[in-house]
């Protein structure tokens, strides 16, 4: 029998050519299945197969993670290695004008943004050798140029163009560096500072920071300069977190919003995350937790959409708090709350007070009240005297707050506190008829 890819004898029973290890037509399928069956595996080899494939397929979802933080760490080196390339370009401009200072504090702004920038090292090598080689000017020419680019310094400040003049003050300080440093560091500072602010302003915190750095290199302890570059970091950090750890974000986000209430989309940015970590909670059913984000949320800009979150959440709240005190009687004894009004009382004080009643109206004694804040920033409990009158005396201060029974199922209410004014708020038994 001949091959019929190659041509060459095939003995019988043979299932491959043993030239070129064709198959043979007819043998293949049986010699198929025999392979086949011996290339069975045991089932423990199976399940082992599965268990690997898993940790592989875990290890990598989380490769994708550290892949990402990969991606971030690289699209910052590509934005710094663009903005050498920038000031590198600037700085060729300057050394084909003659202008070697300039050309060479370019060359190691480049450098500083990206230290393996290699077309820089070698332009900062060039700028030094001719720097380096040229004479060395007099007494009397070194002024005359010094005080010229303090000249061309001020002229820029007084412009705003804050980039150049920083530029002609550190051309002036290499050729002078005592040459009215007070006031070229107070200008070369300003600059700096003021360069951090434009970026601020157009929304570029990281390469803010970078202008304040100088800045506070110029003059490390300035407050402005300092809260600056705090007040940017703060707010990059609560980006960082954002969507991924809302209690981190908010952290960020509050200490900012402490600093400055109008520093960029701060209280936007810290009313979103209340909202969304708020919701968080009550898709949990952690009603207290998120009555407490909705109230933040709505101290920050009152929206009417955060306060019927809030109004839903307390009630929810103070339902649970209530629940879960309730001492169950066989009758399941259930009231209802009513705002009865307001009683004028000292002009300093806050005050809400009430009675509890039975089915028939009449006072009962020893029920435990309790009052929350609307934030769930406090709470207290009182209980009702022989008549079944409670009151809560001394309250810190007006603002809205939730009152339930402790032991009874009952309906919260939701009431506003003001100086000079005792609500009134009484709880009847439901009546069973």
């Amino acid at each position: 029998m001949l091959c019929e890819k190659c041509g060459a004898r095939i003995e019988k029973g043979e299932s491959h050519c043993p030239h070129c290890g064709y198959p043979v037509r007819g043998q293949w399928p049986s010699a198929l299945s025999a392979q086949i069956e011996r290339r069975k595996l045991p089932e423990w080899l199976w399940l082992l197969g599965v268990g690997l494939l898993t940790t592989v397929l875990l290890l990598g979802i989380l490769a994708l993670g550290v892949a990402g933080v990969y991606q971030g760490l690289q699209e910052r080196a590509r934005l710094s290695r663009e903005a050498a390339a920038v000031h590198h370009d600037r700085g060729l401009l300057y050394l084909a004008q003659g202008e070697y200072e300039l050309a060479q504090a370019e060359f190691e702004e480049a450098l500083r943004l990206a230290p393996d920038y290699e077309p820089a090292q070698e332009s900062l090598r060039e700028v030094r050798g001719i720097t380096q080689a040229q004479p060395t000017p007099t007494s009397e020419v070194k002024s005359q140029a010094t005080e010229s680019l303090l000249q061309e310094a001020r002229a820029l400040c007084s412009r705003g163009e804050w980039g150049r003049a920083a530029e002609k003050l550190l051309l002036l300080r290499r050729l002078d560096p005592d040459f009215k440093r007070k006031e070229v560091e107070n200008l070369l500072f300003s600059a700096y500072y003021n360069q951090g602010m434009q970026r601020v302003e157009a929304g570029h915190l990281e390469e803010a920071m970078g202008f304040f750095d100088k800045a506070l290199e110029v003059r490390p302890n300035d407050s402005n300069a300092l809260q600056q570059k705090e007040m940017a970091s703060l707010y990059l950090a609560g980006m960082g977190a954002w969507g991924v750890d809302w209690a981190q974000a908010i952290e960020s986000f509050e200490a900012l919003y402490r600093l400055d209430e109008g520093y960029m989309d701060v209280a936007s940015r810290l009313y979103q995350a209340y909202r969304a970590y708020g919701d968080i909670y009550a898709s949990e059913g952690a009603w207290c937790l998120a009555q407490a984000q909705y109230g933040r949320a709505a101290e920050v800009n009152p929206t009417e959409a955060i306060m019927a979150r809030w109004r839903g959440a307390a009630q929810r709240c103070a339902e649970a708090v209530a629940a879960e005190h309730a001492t169950p009687t066989p009758e399941q004894r259930r009231f209802l709350s009513r705002l009865e009004g307001y009683v004028e009382i000292a002009p300093d004080r806050v005050q809400v007070g009430g009675r509890v009643m039975d089915a028939q109206g009449q006072g009962l004694p020893s029920v435990e009240v309790s009052i929350f804040a609307a934030d769930w920033s406090a709470a207290a409990t009182t209980t009702t005297d022989e008549k079944g009158d409670y009151i809560f005396d001394g309250l810190a201060g007006p603002g809205r707050y939730i009152l339930a029974l402790t032991r009874f199922p009952s309906q919260p209410v939701e009431i506003q506190a003001q100086w000079g004014v005792q609500v009134r708020v009484d709880f009847a038994e439901e009546s069973r008829e």
